[in-house]
């Protein structure tokens, strides 16, 4: 699917949805496409001019620098954060 036709049926969609639901279905919206492969830097300039999609986006990459910070540290110091079978030992 090509990111046209992801703008056109977000474009078709969106006044369905009540201003204040928007936000939510942004978000839903742009992990489906992101759970789908589409990279989050093509979408925020497909969509850069929709306010929705781009703070929907702006999450998701918070989210995948945390994620990618842990992965760091994991590598870095050995360890996992979610990793408690030592826990017992104390």
């Amino acid at each position: 699917m090509s990111l046209e036709l992801v703008t056109e049926i977000w474009q078709a969609m969106k006044p369905l949805f009540a201003t204040s639901d928007r936000p939510e279905a942004a978000e839903t919206f742009v992990n489906v496409l992101i759970d789908n492969d589409f990279d989050p830097k093509d979408l925020k300039r497909a969509f850069k001019k929709d306010g929705n999609i781009v703070n929907a986006l702006g999450l998701y990459e918070v989210d995948e620098l945390d994620m990618e910070e842990e992965e760091d540290d994991e590598k870095e110091y050995g360890y996992d954060d979610y990793d408690d079978e030592d826990e017992d030992d104390y």
